[in-house]
């Protein structure tokens, strides 16, 4: 996979200087954009010290980083990386407002896409965004860490309240702002032909709704995407600084038949998780932030997948294939995709009651108690939604079976 990239940023018209920064470094595969707060300049030296830092720490451990992607759980140790690479510009950011009063409560924003062959790692704080157009749909993957996005998650107010509330748009998260700060962190399977948008909300602002982005992006120019996206931003208003930062992945024509297999793979992932009650009312984004949190597992035809007796301690999901379900000397049953296995087990780890084996080559979803536990602090809000489809499954199967039953 390679990836290719374009980025303009603009003054807008209505500011005399431009505050944002941003990177594109196809070496370390780091694209980012930060958008600095302060006056006197010291708005640009908060987006442009926030860039430079992570972009020294990730050439510095560039190699370690590659080495961890080839590992099997290696995006776990890029997620802690680049949380501490985020938290240490904070620090830096944060340490130099202090220092100088001139520069006393600078802060920026920053959204990263750090990209290897066939997936990338997200980190973001603030209201810049990251935008995917994959197909012909695009998906938001950021959240905007505004007061008035927060007011509207709390449910406290409504989205339409949030438009016209007076501190809607104050940051209560930035980097610089507090000496440390929480980073929201997604990672992405990466197929050939995704566009990423990475802008300042001196674009996003003018934008009405993701969708309207997937008419905008030329499929023959980056260039032209990111003139057009900043054009579109002046046209409306340009009352801020305007930042857009387009990448685009390609496989080169030798691999583009295993690509296609692979898009396909992906592809029936997508559909089996967005019909599956356990994932009921969750956005893509948030599907694709439980992801990052599981495993998937591929396993050989005619190999076992529970063995009775033995203890289970994760939910399973069948995202490929068919498995053969039996119990004791019970007919077996055959699951297709979306069949899911051991809903209980993510609360306790217990003994397995049922014999399941592959019928055909399979791949499932694997998500275990801890890395719920995990989801739960570091995403309460879809940790919440998550449990509560959880325990509606258990209680679906409760009316069903008895309680000594409840193991799938």
């Amino acid at each position: 996979m390679r990836y290719f990239s374009a980025a303009l940023s603009d003054v807008g018209q209505k500011r005399t200087n431009n505050e944002d920064f941003h990177l594109e470094d196809a070496d370390l595969g780091l694209y980012l954009v930060s958008d600095g707060v302060g006056g006197h300049q010291a708005g640009e030296v908060a987006s442009k010290t926030t860039a430079t830092t992570i972009r020294d720490l990730v050439a510095e451990h560039h190699d370690s980083l590659v080495r961890w992607n080839a590992e099997s759980n290696g995006h776990v140790k890029i997620l802690r990386f680049l949380e501490q690479a985020v938290e240490r510009a904070c620090e830096v950011v944060h340490q130099t407002a202090q220092d100088d009063p001139d520069l006393k409560g600078m802060a920026a924003t920053l959204t990263l896409l750090l990209a290897f062959e066939q997936r990338a790692i997200v980190a973001h704080v603030g209201d810049s965004r990251l935008y995917l157009a994959r197909g012909d749909r695009v998906h938001l993957l950021t959240n905007d860490h505004t007061l008035g996005n927060e007011l509207v998650r709390e449910g406290v107010i409504s989205k339409e309240d949030a438009k016209n509330h007076r501190a809607a748009n104050v940051l209560v998260r930035a980097i610089g702002q507090h000496p440390t700060v929480k980073v929201d962190t997604l990672v992405l399977d990466v197929l050939s032909g995704d566009t990423f948008i990475l802008c300042s909300d001196g674009f996003s602002n003018y934008l009405e709704r993701a969708a309207e982005l997937r008419g905008l992006i030329s499929e023959e120019s980056l260039e032209k995407t990111a003139q057009d996206l900043v054009a579109l931003a002046n046209e409306r208003g340009g009352s801020d600084n305007i930042t857009v930062v387009a990448v685009r992945a390609e496989v080169d024509e030798a691999s583009r038949p295993i690509e296609l297999k692979r898009t396909g793979e992906i592809a029936l992932w997508q559909s089996v998780l967005a019909d599956c009650p356990l994932f009921a009312e969750l956005t893509y984004q948030e599907i694709q932030r439980v992801l990052s949190f599981s495993d998937v597992q591929r396993i050989e035809a005619n190999a076992p997948v529970l063995v009775p007796g033995e203890d289970s301690d994760a939910m399973r999901i069948l995202l490929i294939g068919e498995l053969s379900l039996s119990r004791g000397r019970d007919h077996e049953k055959i699951l297709a995709p979306g069949a899911v296995l051991g809903v209980t087990s993510l609360f306790k780890p217990r003994p397995c009651k049922i014999s399941v084996v592959a019928q055909t080559p399979v791949q499932l979803l694997v998500l275990r108690g801890e890395q719920v536990g995990r989801l739960l602090k570091q995403k309460p809000h879809l940790g919440v939604k998550l449990l509560k489809n959880l325990l509606n499954r258990v209680g679906d199967r409760m009316d069903q079976f008895k309680m000594a039953d409840l193991d799938i």
